[in-house]
């Protein structure tokens, strides 16, 4: 008998005393169902989604800026990237999700995240190798 990769033991309406065992649910599936067990569920669903939209937002957002600032030419400390810059950088990113989302689900993404992601750990070492060397050149006793 196969294991499955996750388990989730709940008493989705069942009489006291007597749980259903779910193997075969979506994750997503999973979650609400964790979530409509518990008071308040009118409230706590809700909420989850709205948090969910909030840090979905934030998150682009925030991306956005930082790219559109590193993109932009003559930005002076203290200024704001341009609004047009920061929407063409927040449309870039939503595009390239919903790409990688329609070729084939979050497979794609996982290793499109891999690929890019171990680059960027090495020039992570480089720069903190960089930091050192720089906090040490400015920051060490005379001498």
């Amino acid at each position: 008998m196969r294991k499955p990769d996750s388990l989730v033991a709940t008493n989705f309406g069942a009489e006291e005393g007597a749980s259903v065992i779910v193997f075969s649910w979506s994750l997503p599936s999973k979650i609400l169902g964790v979530l409509s067990q518990h008071p308040l569920e009118w409230l706590i669903l809700p909420l989850f989604i709205f948090v969910g939209f909030v840090y979905s937002g934030t998150t682009v957002d925030s991306s956005a800026y930082v790219m559109a600032s590193i993109s932009s030419k003559k930005q002076h400390e203290g200024q704001e990237p341009v609004m047009y810059n920061r929407l063409f950088w927040a449309l870039v990113l939503g595009a390239t999700a919903l790409v990688i989302m329609n070729i084939g689900g979050l497979e794609p993404l996982k290793t499109t995240s891999l690929v890019v992601g171990l680059p960027l750990a090495l020039l992570m070492v480089v720069s903190f190798f960089s930091l050192l060397r720089w906090l040490e050149e400015d920051f060490s006793p005379p001498g």
